[in-house]
């Protein structure tokens, strides 16, 4: 009796089972469906499995990734920098923190400018210090100078010229140049000639000359007096000068020379001192390339040392060509920005 009264209450939980299980509805669901559900202790949902097509057991809440952020917009571009000019907004900073390399963008760099035969910049190309004995040509046409024993130019790193190197031609000792063998452009052409310098005598002197000489007899380019800008042209010694101290340079003052001569479509001979463009007299053309070959950095001629350049010179760029007002205006600007020039 006993075995047949638990027997007879088992099969009644096995019909109950049976019964709950026929009556139970399986939902189905899609990938990314929930639904929420109620779990001690926490906000419960029951995600869907999409393999089985079915909800999972009831689970506290997970926080889920976050939305993926919008892309951000593109920057602008930087602007390019003018010629000799600072580089625009979120360009290379063109401020006078390094030499004129490529690194600099915005600012000029006069050895590639179109027509450029002799480049001298005194923070590449030095060979010595205490003795300068060679200054290299960056303008690729192996224009190089050399020293003179005895009188040498040196080595200023870091000069008055906003700190940047350039090569002292001192009154201690004068009649330091240095000297190329070569014809930077053919005789009687077309030639600008630049310089970047400080003048340091009263007296003046030669800082370039074309063509090497005993007495005068070469083109050649000079201030003399710091007041007149002498241009001895015709073989002998007959001045083309500018007769006016205004915007000519003081003891120590820096300065960036601009001179064309012998431009077919204009003057003969132009020079811009300072961003001040002056009037040179006589007008009348004597251009007159005489003298052994070869060109002179700081000296007037080699048995001369009176009239030899007494000062620093941080560049010497000659172009067989005339400069544009605005090529000339942004010489100017890049001395200015470059060396510290004021004017």
């Amino acid at each position: 009796m006993k075995r047949s009264a638990f027997g007879l209450l088992l099969l009644a939980l096995l019909l109950r089972c049976s019964s709950s299980s026929e009556n139970k509805t399986v939902e189905s669901c899609s990938a990314g469906d929930t639904k929420a559900c109620t779990l001690d202790g926490c906000a419960a949902s029951r995600l869907c499995d999409p393999t089985k097509g079915t909800f999972l057991d009831c689970s506290c809440n997970v926080g889920g990734s976050g939305g993926t952020g919008g892309t951000g917009g593109t920057g602008g571009t930087g602007g390019s920098g003018g010629t000799g000019g600072l580089a625009g907004t979120g360009g290379t900073d063109a401020a006078a923190d390094a030499p004129n390399d490529a690194s600099d963008s915005g600012v000029l760099d006069l050895c590639s400018m179109s027509g450029c035969k002799l480049c001298l910049r005194a923070d590449t190309g030095v060979t010595g210090t205490s003795v300068v004995t060679q200054w290299q040509d960056s303008s690729g046409n192996g224009n190089h100078v050399h020293s003179v024993t005895g009188v040498e130019p040196q080595l200023v790193p870091a000069s008055p010229l906003n700190g940047r190197p350039a090569l002292s031609f001192s009154s201690a000792n004068q009649g330091r140049r240095l000297e190329g063998t070569t014809d930077v452009v053919p005789a009687g052409s077309v030639r600008t000639v630049v310089v970047i310098g400080t003048i340091a005598d009263a007296n003046g002197g030669t800082y370039f000359t074309f063509r090497k000489t005993a007495n005068l007899s070469a083109f050649q380019h000079f201030l003399y007096n710091a007041t007149d800008y002498y241009i001895h042209t015709d073989g002998t010694s007959t001045n083309h000068a500018v007769g006016t101290a205004t915007a000519f340079p003081q003891v120590n003052q820096k300065f960036v020379s601009i001179a064309t001569t012998g431009n077919p479509s204009g003057a003969w001979m132009t020079l811009r001192f300072n961003g001040v463009e002056k009037t040179v007299t006589p007008s009348t053309p004597a251009l007159i390339d005489n003298g052994a070959a070869g060109f002179m950095v700081g000296a007037r001629d080699v048995n001369n040392p009176g009239q030899s350049w007494d000062g620093l010179i941080a560049e010497v760029v000659v172009f067989d060509r005339a400069l544009t007002s605005d090529e000339a205006t942004a010489v100017e600007t890049y001395s200015k920005q470059h060396y510290g020039l004021v004017f």
